[in-house]
C-alpha cells in the first residue's frame, strides 16, 4: 500500500515538474488538471464559461459607464 502511494506522489511530481499539471485560472477555483492543450487554462467548462461570462458583463459595463450605446 505504501509502495502504491509513493508511485503515485512520485507520477504526480513528474508531471508538475514536465508542465503537464496546471492549476485553474478561474477566480475561487482551486482544482488541478492534466493540460491535453498547451494553451488550457481551465479545470472545465463550467469555469471557463464562468470566466468569458464576468469579462463579457465588464466590457458591457465599461461600455454603459462610457457613455456608449451597447
Amino acid at each position: 500500500m505504501t509502495g502504491a502511494i509513493a508511485e503515485v506522489a512520485a507520477d504526480a511530481v513528474a508531471l508538475v515538474a514536465a508542465g503537464h499539471l496546471g492549476t485553474c485560472a478561474a477566480p475561487g477555483c482551486v482544482l488541478l488538471f492534466l493540460r491535453d492543450r498547451p494553451n488550457r487554462e481551465w479545470c472545465g467548462n463550467s469555469c471557463g464559461n464562468r470566466v468569458r461570462v464576468a469579462r463579457h458583463y465588464d466590457r458591457r459595463k465599461h461600455a454603459a459607464s462610457d457613455g456608449e450605446t451597447v
